[in-house]
Order: C-alpha cells, then structure tokens, then sequence
C-alpha cells in the first residue's frame, strides 16, 4: 500500500488530475475515477470522496485510487 511504486504512481496521478481539473474537488475526483477505473464515481463514491478530500491531500486520493481493488484485480 505505501511501496515505493505505489507512491510513485500516485504521486503521478495527482499532478496529473492537478493539471488537468485545476482546483474543482468535483473535475479532480471525477478524473481521478476515470483515469484510475475507466469509470465515474457513484454518487456515494463522489461524496465519500469529496468529505476525504476536505482533509487529506490530493496526493493521499490519489493513492486511495490506486490501492481500491478495482485498480489492483481484473474481474
């Protein structure tokens, strides 16, 4: 969970989602599902995410990101 690929990796993708939604919580957690799962959040997925991010750093996302199963295992 916190190896060094894994920190990489998410530390790459919070520039990334940085870059490209700017400072819109709403664009980065957006963005953030698609890049990492090809998919957008769920409603309880968005506001789970947007509480989180209200105390955490964007990099911190980012690694929840890359760390949920759904990142990790092919169904």
């Amino acid at each position: 969970l916190n190896g060094t690929l894994t920190t990489e990796v998410a530390s790459a993708l919070a520039r990334r989602l940085a870059d490209t939604a700017g400072d819109d919580t709403g664009a980065r957690i957006g963005t953030g599902f698609r890049l990492a799962l090809g998919r957008l959040p769920s409603a309880s997925e968005r506001e789970r995410s947007r509480v989180f991010l209200q105390s955490r750093s964007l990099e911190e996302f980012a690694r929840v990101l890359v760390n949920l199963n759904e990142f990790l295992y092919v169904d």
